[in-house]
């Protein structure tokens, strides 16, 4: 759930469709502080909510209670400043899919689709990194 006010971008819940056009619609009016607490959700709207901000200047992203899964996403976006709540929960994790089932080829199609995902955030994850492992 994605809700503006005068002072902040709120990203609460579980990251969902259209929180992508959600994000857009709250930095229409110009970019605020967001304040981000999620349990995670769809890997491609938090990469495509990452690529909106990879195009913004001066990105302020505020943790409060949990950022878990999909939602570590944003916190990788180029140029922003990151803080974080004592206390904050973050989680990391590879991909994983829920409900799956199917024949032999229909598994290994959601394990090369796995596999690709987990590329995917290797790559957005080590811009957070130096090549020593700390981060900046």
């Amino acid at each position: 759930m994605i809700i503006a006010n005068d002072r902040n971008i709120l990203i609460f819940g579980e990251i969902a469709y259209d929180d992508d056009v959600g994000l857009l619609a709250a930095i229409s009016s110009g970019l605020k502080p967001i304040m981000l607490s999620s349990c995670g959700g769809e890997f491609y709207v938090a990469q495509r909510m990452l690529s909106i901000l990879d195009g913004l200047d001066g990105v302020q992203i505020h943790c409060i209670g949990e950022v878990m899964s999909a939602a570590t996403m944003l916190l990788c976006a180029k140029g922003a400043t990151v803080t974080a709540d004592a206390g904050c929960v973050f989680l990391v994790h590879g991909a994983s899919l829920y409900g799956l089932d199917g024949n032999q080829a229909a598994i290994e199609r959601a394990s090369a689709e796995i596999a690709l995902v987990n590329d995917a955030m290797l790559k957005v994850m080590s811009r957070r990194m130096d090549p020593l492992g700390a981060t900046p």
